[in-house]
């Protein structure tokens, strides 16, 4: 079942590290995690078929569109290959 889910924590590079083994040795489809690390992430995960992913508008969402899109297009750029994109809460 773990191909089918991604392994998430939000912390320190110490953290990102054990997020990342632990994604490589339990089988993980992906990591998710802010846009921040993600290079950092990709290089943890090089070796591995673990992919990287970043969730966009993480928390809440509550940002522009055009903020949205500057911010996955900079995960792209350093290495993401997964994502989620948080939608505005109405509630």
């Amino acid at each position: 079942m773990a191909i089918c889910h991604d392994h998430s924590n939000m912390a320190t590079t110490a953290d990102f590290q054990k997020l990342c083994d632990e994604a490589k040795a339990y089988g993980f489809k992906s990591i998710a995690i802010n846009t921040y690390p993600v290079s950092i992430c990709r290089r943890m995960l090089e070796s591995s078929d673990v992919l990287t992913g970043a969730a966009v508008g993480f928390p809440l969402g509550q940002m522009t569109i055009a903020t949205k899109a500057a911010e996955a297009q900079n995960s792209v750029n350093d290495g993401r290959r997964n994502s989620t994109m948080r939608l505005m809460s109405a509630c």
